[in-house]
Parts: C-alpha cells; structure tokens; sequence
C-alpha cells in the first residue's frame, strides 16, 4: 500500500471539507433561502439603522420601512410593495449584497393617505417573504 505524503493529504482533506460548504451555498437561494429576519416602520434611518420606530404616522411624515435580509447574496433582490387600503402605490427594487443585509425604502405621506398602509416584502419570483402594516392618521 502506497502512502500518502503529508502536503497531500492536508489538501486533500480540505478539498473534501471545503466542498459541502460549497455545495450548500449553491443551494441555499431559492423559494426557501432569502427571507426576512426584521422589519418595521420608523421615522429616520442612520448609519442604516432605524430611528423613531412606530406603528402610527401622521400625514406628511416620511415613512420608512427598514429591512434585515438573511441567507441572501450578491444578485439578489427583494421588493417592497405599498398599499393603501388596499391599493398598490408603489413598488421598489432593493439589492441584496450579503447574507446579512439591511434595506430599506421609504414613502412620504400625502393629505388625503390617511388609513392603514401594508408593506409587502417579496422575492424576485414575487413571492411574499414577510407582510406588515402602520397606520397613518391627519
């Protein structure tokens, strides 16, 4: 039986642990990947961190709708649809960069947008990944 020299087998060894790791990331996008760790509505976002969260905003406030991505990559994309009562307003399309990704869009409320608004969070496949709404009042 031949014997393997020492260099060999170290690289051998971390072929085979290195692959699966590989093989996993190749996996891991898709209908069950990419997903929403946290959202939630706030007044300001710094240093992209949310700032005066709330669930109620009065009109002509800037609302944002700040997101956390996990198990995301480089090419992919979330988007955040509007609703007001019921009525789509907006969509947005954010890149997501890396496994952990904070986002976010945001939407100025006009005279007359009072009511409850809904913010849908979905995939590039238009699958809906998290759902969440405020209210706005005068």
């Amino acid at each position: 039986m031949k014997r393997i020299p020492g260099a060999a087998l170290a690289l051998l060894s971390l072929i085979l642990i290195a692959t699966p790791s590989w093989a996993a990331d190749q996996n891991r996008l898709g209908a069950d990947g990419l997903h929403v760790g946290e959202a939630l509505f706030c007044a300001a976002v710094t240093d992209r961190m949310p700032e005066g969260q709330a669930e109620s905003f009065a009109t002509g406030a800037r609302v944002y709708c700040w997101t956390r991505v996990l198990d995301g990559g480089a090419g992919d994309v979330i988007y955040p649809v509007w609703f007001h009562d019921g009525r789509e307003i907006q969509s947005v399309e954010l890149a997501v960069e890396a496994g952990h990704w904070r986002t976010w869009s945001y939407k100025t409320l006009f005279p007359g947008q009072q009511g409850v608004w809904r913010v849908e969070i979905q995939n590039a496949l238009g699958e809906l990944l998290g759902s969440y709404e405020f209210s706005a009042t005068e």
